[in-house]
This record gives structure tokens, C-alpha cells and sequence, in this order.
């Protein structure tokens, strides 16, 4: 992620670098965003304004943009304390009963 741009403006940024045709890049990335649970406040700061978990959370969301089968990730969990890693792990399970597989190294 580029730390000068907001959360909304990474994942935007992300969609257009795919060279997928995506309308609404912006909305989409506000609903991803509030998906992973990060309000339009949140969106808007800064990437070295948020926390480690909501950084991870901007991730995600970012991987959600190319509406992918499957996502792997590799130790999603690795750094935040024990209530986000949970709420990121809820996230990842939510995810599995949609359509997206994941698979956490």
C-alpha cells in the first residue's frame, strides 16, 4: 500500500492498476472497506494514520477488489492484538461462507 494515500485511495488506485473495467471504483471500494468493517471515516485517513488491524483490513479489502475465487494470506494475523486478530479472523470466516475460499499461511 502507498502510505501517502488514504485507505479508499489504495484500493482505488488497486482497481485501475488491474486494468479491469470496474464502474463506481470509488463506491466499490467504500462498500469493500465497510465489508472488513471500516467506516467512511476510516477510509478516508491516511494508511500511516490507521492501526496495524485496520491496515490489514485495507488489505483485504484490496484483494476483495479483483472479486477473487480464493485469497491466501500469509500470517493476516501476525501483528495486531488478540481482539483484532479475532475480528480478522472473523472476517476470513465470514469470506469462506461466501463464494471467496481462504486459506491463512
Amino acid at each position: 500500500m502507498l502510505s501517502h494515500l488514504t485507505a479508499v485511495e489504495n484500493i482505488d488506485l488497486s482497481m485501475k492498476a488491474s486494468g479491469k473495467k470496474i464502474p463506481n471504483k470509488r463506491q466499490l471500494a467504500l462498500e469493500l472497506l465497510e465489508k472488513v468493517k471500516l467506516d467512511e471515516t476510516l477510509a478516508k485517513c491516511r494508511i500511516l494514520k490507521l492501526s496495524g488491524g485496520e491496515q490489514q483490513r485495507v488489505a483485504i479489502a484490496r484483494a476483495l477488489s479483483y472479486d477473487p475465487d480464493i485469497i491466501l494470506a500469509d500470517a493476516p494475523t501476525g501483528n495486531p492484538d488478540l481482539t483484532t486478530q479475532q475480528e480478522i479472523m472473523d472476517i476470513f470466516d465470514n469470506l469462506s461462507k461466501t463464494k471467496i475460499n481462504v486459506l491463512s499461511l
